[in-house]
């Protein structure tokens, strides 16, 4: 079958405007159709230039409807000038409030004393009680006495203490352990202040005069605070320095020599008696001990007739002394101590307390005064008198010493000190 072309191919237009071209049929037969050119239509130019504005018109438009929403308010016009002034009006028969307090006017003269008012009855409050005054300074007889050194204990402050900083006529602070400033109450309500030792515990001071000594009497002023039988070592005397003293053990201890209770068991038992005024504490048995180098030398016997023997009663206080003398003698050669114990006793004397200014006394009677002066009641005339022989090699002695082992029933010192009586 021939090819159709898919377009016809038109023809030149006539001279009567015609344009011709064929059109393909169904069947595949074209037919010759005619056109004619006015019908044609060219493609748009591109727009031309505009025209002159025309001429205003004199002849107004109608005019438009009128809108039935008002247009936006204008800003307001200048206020106009101020009318003049009504009649005044009736005045008010109500008065208005009242206005606020106005500040306050300067403070007038003062006015004349009023008569004085009558006594009151009723007294006024008790103030609050002021500050403690200053410790005052010593007696002179004490601060310059070059043979006594003594302390109280009021100079320092209750609770746990280590440094020993009171007192008179010492050369420098004790030491102290397992140790207290307790405040206890004394005849008439007096409080006083006492160093309290719950063993195993000691306290140890330099003597003023060092080593320099021939006779020497060192005392204390005791209670023990129990209330039924119990064991305890104690120890006092004189040691070698503060730093190792009695209570540091027989291996470690530099020098130490004393009157102690020692022995362990029964024999260092403190008997609890009950008494008229006052319930007290009897010693076992003691003996004289040196501890140094390492070794315990106890001096032979155990001594019973001067036992250190304290009241329990908290008001009472107990004195116990030990003296000891020895030879003049050069460096560290062995020489001959003697000892001389003054103690309570028997339950009996502790029924009578001893009392600082007392105490002081006893501290300061003659050598042989001691138990003539205070036997029939304060320190038994029987006292112990017992020698041993020793030497420095290990340590001048030049420290007081008390040792305290039992920690259920603390021992209570009052007052203590050393006199040197040669």
């Amino acid at each position: 079958m021939p090819k159709i072309p898919s377009y016809p191919v038109a023809s030149s237009p006539t001279s009567a405007g015609l344009l011709l071209f064929e059109e393909l049929q169904a069947n595949g037969e074209f037919i010759t159709k005619r056109l004619p050119t006015s019908a044609l239509v060219g493609l748009s130019g591109s727009t031309g230039p505009t025209g002159a504005t025309g001429a205003a018109s004199t002849v107004p438009g109608p005019t438009g409807a009128a809108s039935t929403v008002p247009g936006p308010t204008g800003p307001s016009g200048p206020s106009g000038p101020s009318g003049i002034p009504g009649p005044t009006g009736p005045t008010s028969t109500v008065p208005g409030p009242t206005g606020p307090t106005g500040p306050t006017g300067p403070t007038g003269p003062t006015g004349a004393t009023g008569p004085t008012g009558a006594a009151s009855t009723i007294a006024g409050p008790t103030g609050p009680t002021g500050p403690a005054g200053a410790i005052g300074s010593s007696a002179t007889y004490l601060s310059d006495y070059d043979g006594l050194a003594l302390d109280y204990l009021e100079q320092n402050s209750a609770g746990a203490i280590s440094t020993l900083t009171g007192g008179v006529g010492w050369p420098s602070d004790g030491v102290c352990s397992s140790s207290s400033i307790v405040s206890r109450t004394t005849h008439g309500g007096l409080a006083q202040k006492r160093l309290a030792i719950t063993g195993p515990g000691e306290f140890g001071r330099k003597m003023p005069w060092a080593g320099k000594w021939n006779t020497i009497r060192i005392g204390i002023l005791i209670r023990i605070d129990g209330a039924a039988t119990f064991s305890s070592q104690f120890s006092l005397g004189v040691c070698s320095g503060t730093s190792l003293m009695f209570g540091a053990g027989a291996s470690n201890c530099l020098n130490s020599m004393s009157v102690a209770q020692y022995d362990g068991g029964a024999s260092d038992d403190f008997t609890y008696s009950v008494g008229t005024q006052n319930n007290a504490l009897v010693s076992s048995s003691y003996e004289g001990l040196i501890r140094t180098g390492g070794v315990d030398t106890q001096i032979v016997g155990n001594f019973t007739t001067t036992k250190l023997t304290a009241p329990s009663t908290e008001a009472y206080l107990a004195a116990y002394f030990i003296e000891i003398t020895r030879p003049v003698f050069t460096g560290n050669t062995a020489i001959q101590y003697t000892y001389q114990v003054h103690a309570p006793n028997t339950a009996g004397r502790t029924e009578y307390s001893v009392p600082r200014t007392s105490f002081m006394e006893m501290m300061n009677t003659g050598p042989s005064a001691m138990s003539t002066d205070f036997n029939a009641q304060l320190v038994s005339s029987g006292h112990s008198n017992f020698q041993t022989t020793s030497s420095e090699t290990n340590g001048v002695l030049d420290t007081i010493n008390f040792y305290w082992q039992n920690a259920s029933n603390p021992i209570e010192i009052a007052a203590y000190g050393v006199r040197k009586l040669a």
